[in-house]
């Protein structure tokens, strides 16, 4: 998992505002049983965690 350095703000139910940052994720994965194997990446979501915002990492 590998912060791009994107984030965002959302608020919860009660209304508090909280920092959301972007990861990516690589996949690899033997679809078909082959032995041939299928790579790809996906970018999400998470809340900031504390290590996040003091490490200044992907920022």
């Amino acid at each position: 998992m590998k912060l791009t350095g994107r984030t965002r703000h959302r608020t919860n139910w009660r209304g508090k505002l909280i920092l959301q940052v972007e990861y990516t994720a690589f996949h690899m994965k033997d679809l078909n049983g082959s032995g041939y194997y299928d790579e790809w990446t996906t970018t999400h979501w998470r809340d900031a965690k504390v290590e996040d915002v003091i490490s200044g990492e992907g920022a």
